[in-house]
């Protein structure tokens, strides 16, 4: 990478965004540290200050920069000099998000939550500061035996919302699950100022599954059950937080991935790197489109974004775990990676999905998830009753 041959003076470098990703011991033998950086104007280049320890500031090094802005990411460089004339020395290279003069600075955090009877994993993120907040993929606990619902679920997430003073603006769904009943209603009976929204394509599900149970002629299969559907690209502000929308088919033609800061919600359609993918022998699922959504959209996204996924069935018994990167998904997905080609991923697919077995749940959930979450309407005597197709 070329370095500026000039001091860059007027670079404002925002300290709560400093994040280390690396660090090296330079030619000096003297560690550096790698830092990803927020700059408070896209238009500025130079540097007022810079991540060097005290052994190179006393050294009187000067900071020598240069910048790269695309879509508001920055590569930048930094540089030491011990005359101005010498040519600069490189010690660090990293990337940043470019943030608008007007724009609030944003420590944004996510809380986990794992339903270890559905693996399901429950996300809050929130920004730290304005304590703005979105929910995603909430569960609602049933016990099929019984034919019983709870709370827990739903009460961890109510009670940390509480708990933190947080101001819960959506409660957004990834697809019409089949493996949990959602618990979206429940906390937006706690919070009913939050909006309950889905990928717009659920209408697609909605008609499908409309006469897998045989459901009523009055069923709406326009998606009006939820408060809100989302397009591909649509950005939502919830206060400080936006949340772009992504649509990743494949396991369901509904899926949809968020994009928060550099984080990615994905939902079904990628897992971790030792699990793989979603499945996609549901209605109108499709092994290629899954493909298509994972190597034509999410690995286009920027290595470093963190990967946060829908489930975690723990292979081989390891813990859980919910956090992975795209960079990390791209070299070791063992089911779909960088070089996977589009064959191979459909091949293997679509015959592993012939050995799978139903989910458990399958029935029950997505009779209720395709209707936002609402129970089916009481019966005259104060009871919900689900429809359960019998075949031979």
């Amino acid at each position: 990478m070329r370095m500026a041959a000039q001091r860059c003076p007027n670079l404002f470098v925002v300290p709560p965004l400093w994040t280390p990703v690396s660090t090296s011991i330079n030619s000096h033998n003297i560690a550096q540290h790698t830092y990803r950086l927020a700059f408070s104007d896209s238009q500025i280049i130079g540097a007022a200050r810079a991540p060097l320890n005290a052994a190179a500031r006393t050294m009187g090094w000067n900071i020598m920069c240069e910048f790269h802005v695309e879509e508001k990411v920055v590569n930048y460089g930094l540089a030491h000099l011990y005359k101005s004339d010498e040519r600069p020395i490189l010690i660090s290279i990293g990337r940043g998000t470019v943030m608008d003069q007007r724009s609030q600075i944003m420590k944004q955090s996510v809380k986990v939550f794992f339903d270890q009877a559905t693996w399901t994993l429950t996300y809050v993120v929130y920004d730290e500061d304005s304590r703005d907040a979105i929910i995603i993929d909430p569960v609602w606990d049933y016990d099929q035996a019984s034919s019983r619902l709870s709370n827990i679920s739903a009460k961890d997430v109510a009670e940390f919302v509480k708990e933190g003073n947080l101001r819960v603006h959506y409660i957004l769904e990834t697809h019409a699950h089949a493996d949990h009943v959602s618990g979206s209603q429940v906390l937006k009976e706690l919070f009913p100022q939050a909006l309950v929204g889905i990928g717009a394509n659920i209408t697609l599900v909605q008609k499908v599954f409309k006469d897998v149970f045989g459901l009523d002629a009055s069923f709406p299969t326009d998606g009006r059950q939820f408060d809100i559907l989302l397009s591909e690209g649509q950005v939502l502000k919830a206060g400080t937080l936006e949340i772009k929308t992504l649509f990743t088919p494949g396991h369901t033609p509904a899926c949809a991935s968020y994009v928060i800061g550099e984080s990615v919600f994905t939902g079904d359609a990628l897992f971790m790197p030792d699990y793989g993918t979603g499945r996609c022998d549901f209605p109108a699922g499709s092994a290629a489109d899954l493909y298509d959504s994972v190597h034509e959209k999410l690995y286009k996204l920027p290595d470093h974004y963190q990967v946060f996924v829908g489930h975690d069935y723990q292979p081989n018994g390891r813990k859980m775990l919910y956090q992975s990167t795209i960079g990390h998904e791209k070299a070791q997905n063992i089911q779909l990676n960088a070089t996977t080609t589009r064959e191979d991923f459909v091949q293997f697919r679509t015959n592993r999905d012939r050995s799978l077995a139903a989910p458990r749940l399958l029935l029950p959930s997505v009779q209720v998830n395709i209707d936002a979450g609402h129970l089916p309407e009481a019966a005259k005597n104060g009871t919900s009753y689900l429809r359960i197709p019998l075949r031979r």
